[in-house]
């Protein structure tokens, strides 16, 4: 599928502030993220030219094979983008299976919802990591598509799918013209959680 729309304001502001709370040597350790449902990696690619000092190592998922090939030969070789053809909807998915049992530090989804897959994805986020959900909301079809319920989330539906052991960091849901002027009006949910870390062992005495 092609994308014209620029890159996700809030995605890219909820990784800065991931990034700016984790430890000096985290550009040591590479940080893994996955965008689901991806399309033609606008996010993926804005992401790149960001230039971050840590090693990002991006899994790039979506059911358009094309589009993940032209992602990864416009990445320069230094980029390390896996793309995993799959589709989210498929009977029967398990996407932690699909996805090798890998957990990621950073969580993307934009504008896309299968609902069955919602605990699958909380799932996928390793402790300490984040998930970063921005889509439409239910009322968008008052001004266009998407319009199908199915595919619109409801107010705190994100935050009632939420399992223990996560924080909400912030959300919003609501008219986008509130938060972005100059962009056409819509209904959009932006959610952000973090997982909570594990608490390590207490040393014996």
């Amino acid at each position: 599928m092609t994308n014209l729309n620029p890159p996700s304001p809030f995605i890219l502001q909820q990784i800065d502030s991931w990034l700016a709370d984790q430890p000096e040597n985290i550009a040591k350790q590479p940080i893994q993220l996955v965008d689901l449902a991806c399309g033609s990696g606008r996010h993926i690619t804005e992401i790149l030219s960001q230039k971050y000092k840590c090693t990002l190592q991006i899994t790039a998922v979506d059911i358009d094979r094309q589009s993940l090939e032209t992602l990864n030969i416009s990445a320069d070789s230094t980029s390390n983008i896996t793309p995993v053809w799959l589709d989210l909807e498929g009977e029967g998915l398990d996407l932690g299976v699909a996805l090798s049992g890998q957990l990621f530090d950073l969580v993307l989804v934009t504008n896309y919802l299968h609902r069955p897959l919602l605990s699958q994805i909380f799932a996928l986020v390793r402790p300490g990591g984040r998930l970063l959900y921005e889509t439409f909301g239910q009322g968008n079809s008052d001004f266009g598509r998407p319009s199908n319920p199915d595919f619109l989330l409801q107010e705190g539906e994100l935050a009632s799918a939420m399992p223990e052991g996560f924080s909400i960091q912030y959300q919003f849901f609501g008219q986008r013209q509130d938060l972005y002027p100059t962009i056409t009006p819509a209904i959009i949910c932006q959610f952000s959680a973090q997982r909570q870390r594990k608490h390590p062992l207490r040393p014996t005495d």
